[in-house]
């Protein structure tokens, strides 16, 4: 229905032009008649390609909008399902710092972890970001509610500061779960 309108004042708008230009003589004193009309005209249309616009745009954005808000809902609910299965263990530390060693010192630390959910727990593997490090774990699932414990095992025959990190994955999450051992190895000979 706009189009049409928009056709129509188009159509209008030339034939004041044409026959203004016509009659060069009798509508000179009405140029300016002429010129206003025709300035009105266009700014008619581009009021009315603007509305036409405005809603296009009002349409796109809420649409974007509500698919923006049904996409977020559904993050968050896949968020909460990731922090549910990232719950299947609690660990009192994460991060286990040395602070500063001597060369040949006992480099072991061990992380103690709860299974706080209603099943079994399978710790399927644990491994270490580099070769200096050993890992031993309880290959037997853990049981509703009961504790475990990962020994790491740092090779402090090597001098120097250190940061590594230990995967753990379990047969309950996709993506395993990162613990950390830092600190620093001296020579007391040194």
């Amino acid at each position: 229905m706009t189009t049409r309108k928009t056709k129509g004042l188009i159509i209008i708008h030339e034939i004041i032009y044409i026959d203004f230009e016509k009659d060069n003589v009798k509508h000179k004193r009405n140029k300016k008649y002429v010129c206003t009309i025709s300035l009105f005209l266009f700014l008619l249309i581009l009021n009315k390609i603007f509305h036409f616009m405005k809603t296009i745009v009002l349409v796109f954005t809420m649409l974007v909008l509500s698919f923006n808000l049904c996409f977020s809902q559904s993050k968050e609910e896949e968020s909460k399902e990731k922090v549910n299965k990232q719950s299947v263990l609690i660990f009192k530390n994460t991060v286990y710092d040395y602070g500063t060693i001597n060369k040949g010192d006992d480099g072991t630390a061990i992380f103690q972890f709860k299974n706080i959910t209603k099943d079994n727990v399978q710790l399927t593997n644990v491994k270490a970001s580099c070769g200096c490090t050993d890992t031993d774990w309880s290959r037997e699932p853990i049981k509703k509610k009961k504790t475990g414990e990962i020994k790491v095992k740092y090779d402090t025959n090597i001098v120097g500061k250190f940061h590594k990190i230990i995967y753990v994955y379990i047969d309950k999450l996709e993506n395993p779960l990162k613990l950390e051992i830092k600190g620093e190895v001296i020579n007391p000979t040194i």
